[in-house]
């Protein structure tokens, strides 16, 4: 079955995702190297499980984590989120407002129309 094609990227954010040792992430900013979010341990259960199935993934690569993810607002509001690393990219919008709203707190907040 074909897909519908995703709306053009309104907004994107290159991410990375960074362990710490009292079980938080943090969410940092490629591009200026800001903190974007910390995950409280234990917190953001769907984001931490998106991240635990792109990392079996990424082990076959050998890489981690660490290295950037593409976040981005589409068009039509839908998030969506690119591995470079693997080629996956997850649509949001599939897995409910609540969740995908988890991933929209990470990019900056939109733009005003002016």
């Amino acid at each position: 079955m074909d897909q519908a094609p995703l709306s053009p990227e309104v907004q994107s954010r290159d991410i990375r995702f960074v362990a710490q040792g009292d079980g938080s992430m943090e969410v940092y900013d490629v591009a200026t190297g800001a903190l974007v979010q910390t995950l409280a341990p234990g917190g953001e259960g769907f984001i931490r499980g998106v991240l635990r199935s792109l990392e079996r993934q990424r082990k076959a690569h050998k890489a981690s984590l660490a290295e950037p993810f593409h976040l981005a607002r589409r068009a039509q509001g839908d998030i969506t989120l690119q591995d470079p690393i693997t080629g996956i990219l997850l649509e949001f919008r599939a897995f409910g407002e609540t969740n995908q709203q988890s991933f929209a707190a990470l990019l900056p907040p939109p733009q005003a129309s002016k």
